[in-house]
């Protein structure tokens, strides 16, 4: 019992309790907030539709666009819908070949082509391959039926039937094929093995959380040597340790990625000069917060991890957020550290590593800014003062 009295006596422990419920508060109240409504917005996720076909695939088109609960938008070349989903404007593709009316008029199979875009939230990509088997069926369904209605308008005279009519209307309906279309659904970017596929979210929650547990640490170093040396060289020494730290992790990132075989079309160096940047820019936002709050800034950067992992879409695709949610996003690093591992897990080409780095570098110049900021307003006591006092 004396221990268990030491213990509430020492502030830490409070700290710690504090700590508990602080993350049980920040992710019950952004994670229910952040994901309320998500349903009623699928409309936000896009698919493109090419058609070739003149007659029914005109007709499967009109269906579509009515009945679907995504946004439908009509391509005239399949190359063009195909170039816009890799560059993730899209998340399906559907190609309506030319011989689609031939083949049903026929009474013969026939596919429709459904492209879907592996990378993007593992949400997104079950949505998009449960609506290319339901849009089959519902376009087989409209189909039976109206076979069903040509046959027996063609075989039943107005007079009425004969035991003989009735026969051959029960063959030829028997003898229709309700599943005349087939989906063939091709995921594109994707990868083999469920592990690969949780890489983004895996290296951005361990790089952050990382970062979260270094900035504190370096924060008690600092309250620890601040009576030694001034401000701007406390500030100093942690940017170069940030930056090594940065540079040197990034090393271990890549050895894990080839020890669990996760295959990339991006360069290593290429990788290595994003992840680097990443992990910088989430060191450059768990400082600020603790320069600007201190001690009380790793509540702010608890906050900031429950949000990045909602905003970030490698969950829930962003599209199917609020717009408030959805905007927030923007101005923080995981989002573009998902996006940049999407590329370079599932593939999509360097300009989408380029274009994130370049927001991450945005991110860490204005937090960097920030930083700045509350160092010049800060009141550290300098090498000198600590000596004076001293003699």
């Amino acid at each position: 019992m004396n221990a268990l009295k030491k213990f509430f006596q020492v502030r830490e422990t409070y700290v710690g309790l504090m700590a508990a419920i602080a993350f049980q508060v920040i992710f019950f109240c952004v994670w229910m907030t952040a994901y309320d409504g998500v349903n009623d917005r699928v409309e936000n996720l896009k698919i493109g539709i090419v058609n070739d076909d003149g007659v029914i695939g005109e007709q499967i088109t009109t269906q579509m666009k009515k009945n679907s609960s995504f946004t439908m938008t009509e391509y005239q070349e399949v190359d063009k819908a195909k170039a816009d989903m890799e560059d993730r404007q899209l998340h399906m593709v559907i190609y309506l070949p030319a011989q689609l009316s031939e083949a049903v008029k026929a009474s013969k199979e026939a596919e429709i082509v459904y492209w879907i875009n592996g990378a993007n939230a593992s949400m997104g990509k079950t949505m998009m391959e449960g609506a290319a088997h339901q849009m089959t069926s519902a376009i087989n369904s409209h189909l039976f039926i109206a076979q069903k209605e040509g046959i027996l308008k063609q075989l039943i005279p107005a007079n009425g039937t004969s035991e003989a009519t009735d026969i051959a209307v029960n063959q030829m309906l028997g003898s229709l094929n309700d599943q005349l279309i087939q989906p063939k659904i091709e995921k594109v970017n994707e990868v083999e093995g469920f592990s690969a596929s949780m890489v983004p979210m895996m290296v951005v929650l361990a790089s952050f959380v990382g970062a979260m547990v270094m900035t504190m640490q370096l924060q008690q170093t600092a309250d620890k040597i601040k009576g030694f040396f001034g401000k701007w060289e406390i500030f100093a020494a942690r940017q170069m340790i940030n930056l090594g730290v940065s540079f040197f992790l990034t090393f271990l990132t890549l050895a894990f990625m080839g020890m669990f075989n996760i295959h990339s079309g991006s360069t290593m160096f290429m990788i290595y000069l994003f992840q680097s940047t990443l992990f910088f820019s989430f060191l450059s936002l768990a400082q600020m917060f603790v320069y600007l709050m201190g001690n009380a800034g790793m509540v702010f950067n608890i906050t900031a991890l429950s949000l990045q992992l909602v905003t970030s879409g490698v969950i829930v695709p962003r599209k199917m957020l609020s717009d408030f949610y959805s905007n927030l996003g923007s101005y923080l690093p995981a989002t573009y550290g998902v996006e940049g591992y999407f590329t370079i897990v599932f593939g999509g080409g360097a300009a989408h590593i380029t274009s994130n780095m370049q927001s991450l570098l945005l991110i860490i110049v204005v937090t960097m800014m920030i930083t700045m900021g509350a160092v010049f307003l800060r009141g550290v006591r300098s090498k000198e003062v600590m000596m004076d006092k001293a003699s």
